[in-house]
């Protein structure tokens, strides 16, 4: 396991034990030294999202597919930010390739149907 890998692993654990704080000031050691790692930009994305910052999410998870395109997480977590900034066509995109890399994956799944329903209302609402 590499020191990145340590430290992200230790920002998980701080972020699961509800230290948000502790957990994003480590990110951001994180993102000074690994500026490019995916990683640290899911890691970052998952913080912003907890914290009820979807635009900060969105700027990281959007980093962090562009360097893992087969990670289903990252696309899950890049749809709920889709979904809370009221984008849902950007978020069924992105939804559908995680369910295609994952068939399996509940929370793709939840999240596309979130997405499809907010589409389809807005839909309604243009026509």
């Amino acid at each position: 396991m590499t020191g990145i890998e340590r430290q992200l692993e230790k920002a998980r654990a701080l972020f699961r034990s509800g230290d948000r704080r502790g957990a994003t000031r480590l990110g951001r050691k994180l993102l000074l030294d690994a500026p490019s790692d995916p990683r640290v930009h899911h890691l970052l994305g998952e913080l912003a999202l907890e914290s009820g910052q979807p635009s900060v999410a969105r700027r990281h998870l959007e980093r962090a597919v562009t360097g893992a395109r087969d990670d289903v997480g990252i696309r899950v977590a890049l749809g709920r930010a889709y979904n809370e900034l009221a984008e849902s066509s950007a978020a069924v995109a992105v939804l559908c390739d995680a369910v295609e890399l994952d068939e399996e994956a509940a929370s793709a799944w939840a999240e596309l149907g979130l997405a499809m329903i907010a589409e389809a209302g807005e839909a309604d609402l243009a026509g």
